[in-house]
């Protein structure tokens, strides 16, 4: 059968639903979230992009004169749950929706009566072989929630529908993402019911979005989509809209005023809309789109804008610079800039390394440059880096006032002027490798990343722990001038965990001369500084 993907948006026509009053919360700014950060929380909850699978279900329904609304299995409520979590929380809000069995309740009985009715409907009219009661509760749900039909599980109609609105119907208003991102929610639920009555669709399924019971409350200048700051490749395609939603002190933006200027920052093209772009819904399809929405969906006072999906493609690793100009407060130009890095979710640590990977995110010790590719062996120039950037958060210091330190003598290398490199070799840290060379892009082995973790803890008068010293199988591999160095990293350990520096394998042995991976060096740097 073939399917059509179908979602129903939703307009607030209630004076009880309103967005709560946005309070000032530190610098006013969003909280947006590291990759490692993400790459957790995805790990959590895994979803599935690619749903090849049917919805499953606890309780099975059916249709008859004894009828089962159904209730849909935990595990495919969770994966919903950790798409929205992971969605608001890209976006720089908390990532901390709570499932609720009520509105799991109404959401499944709003699917239920969707599916009698073979279309979707916020206001569906009574099947037959219903009770009152049942219908009652369906139109509730259907009223509250976003409505989609054609997708086989929850989590791919929040994915691929909801958050993407790229269909001529919704395009326009992008009301499912707004809702999903509305800063004043704090309980969601979920329904789902396969077709089991003649229809086109394949499936049907409801999203509560109306709950507005959060309590504490968020101060923002903007909601980006995709977000700004870091965002899973994943997420989007060439034909998703873009959408900027203002925060509560902006003024109503106008077609007439606004400019958004869409830049590749790896190529330089750039793309221009303004009330001179196309913003005619029914031709956006195969053109560059444009529009000022500011009703009331969740969040109001929103921009939409996405190029030419035949002009324009995303990849991991691109990255792209918004500018908007033309928007005020009070009447005054309060324009708008960030940038969106496009990464890739698979990009994965490995799983023993989360846990301290976040705790060296959370110490501020990780640059963003090396949140990437934790399983490749690091660089010699990664590595001084990761020492350099850690000395600097561990001292308080900042690069000049490192590099007019006592001790400091410059020496240079023939093959790399790093201002990084330069540092560390000038502090006693690091080495070269003979005739004036650092070989920067050479691997390092796990002794000479011993030896130059012992500089640093030499440097920073960081004191073995009181333990006993750990012996190696293969101590004899040990080269003479890294002993020292492999005896102190193997007895430093990280009072939070208890683990040392450096310690051994699993079979006993220190493997001197294995490589070095950038988790490995990352959560290493954390243990030696993390006192």
């Amino acid at each position: 059968m073939k399917k059509y993907y179908a979602i129903m948006s939703l307009f607030l026509l209630f004076t009880s639903i309103s967005l709560m009053d946005i309070q000032a919360q530190e610098n006013g700014d969003l909280l947006l979230p590291s990759k490692i950060e993400i790459l957790n929380k995805y790990h959590q909850h895994p979803f599935r992009f690619n749903d090849e699978e049917s919805t499953q279900y606890t309780i099975e329904p059916t249709v008859g004169y004894v009828y089962t609304v159904g209730q849909v299995e935990e595990e495919e409520l969770q994966r919903a749950l950790g798409v929205s979590n992971l969605a608001r929380r890209l976006v720089g809000l908390p990532g901390d929706l709570q499932m609720d069995s009520q509105l799991n309740k109404v959401a499944q009985y709003a699917s239920y009566v969707n599916m009698l009715n073979a279309t979707i409907s916020h206001y569906p009219e009574k099947p037959s072989l219903i009770s009152d009661e049942t219908y009652q509760i369906g139109k509730e749900g259907s009223a509250a929630s976003n409505l989609a039909a054609g997708f086989p599980t929850i989590a791919s109609s929040i994915l691929w529908g909801y958050l993407q609105d790229d269909d001529a119907y919704n395009i326009g208003v992008v009301g499912h993402r707004r809702w999903l991102l509305n800063p004043s929610m704090q309980k969601i639920g979920f329904g789902y019911v396969d077709t089991l009555v003649s229809s086109s669709y394949n499936g049907f399924t409801a999203t509560y979005v109306f709950d507005q019971s959060r309590k504490t409350t968020l101060d923002y200048q903007y909601i980006a989509w995709p977000a700004a700051g870091n965002m899973p490749i994943e997420f989007i395609k060439t034909s998703t809209p873009w959408s900027i939603h203002l925060g509560e002190d902006y003024d109503n933006p106008q077609m007439n005023s606004v400019t958004v200027e869409l830049t590749n920052m790896d190529t330089g093209e750039i793309f221009v809309f303004n009330n001179e772009t196309n913003s005619n819904t029914a031709s956006a399809i195969n053109t560059s789109f444009f529009t000022i929405e500011n009703s009331l969906y969740g969040i109001d006072k929103t921009i939409i804008f996405r190029p030419n999906p035949n002009e324009i493609s995303y990849e991991s690793g691109d990255n792209f610079r918004v500018d908007v100009s033309g928007i005020t407060m009070e009447g005054y130009e309060m324009p708008i800039t960030y940038e969106v890095n496009f990464f890739d979710l698979e990009d994965q640590p490995s799983i023993w390394a989360f846990e301290e990977l976040l705790e060296a995110d959370a110490m501020q010790l990780i640059p963003e440059m090396l949140m990437d590719n934790y399983t490749d062996d690091i660089t010699r120039i990664d590595f001084t880096r990761l020492l350099i950037y850690g000395l600097q958060e561990y001292t308080g210091q900042t690069y000049n006032e490192l590099l007019q330190s006592e001790g400091y003598s410059e020496i240079g290398f023939t093959d790399t002027s790093d201002v990084d490199v330069e540092l560390a070799a000038g502090l006693g840290i690091v080495n070269g490798i003979g005739n004036n060379q650092f070989n920067p892009n050479g691997g390092i082995r796990r002794q000479e990343a011993a030896a130059m973790l012992y500089r640093v803890g030499e440097y920073l008068e960081i004191s073995r722990s009181e333990t006993e010293e750990q012996g190696f199988t293969d101590e004899e591999g040990i080269s003479d001038w890294a002993e020292e160095a492999v005896d102190y990293v193997s007895t430093v350990v990280d009072p939070a965990n208890n683990k040392a520096v450096m310690g051994g394998l699993a079979d006993g042995s220190f493997a001197p001369n294995s490589p070095y991976t950038r988790e490995q060096a990352i959560i290493t740097i954390k243990r030696l500084l993390n006192r």
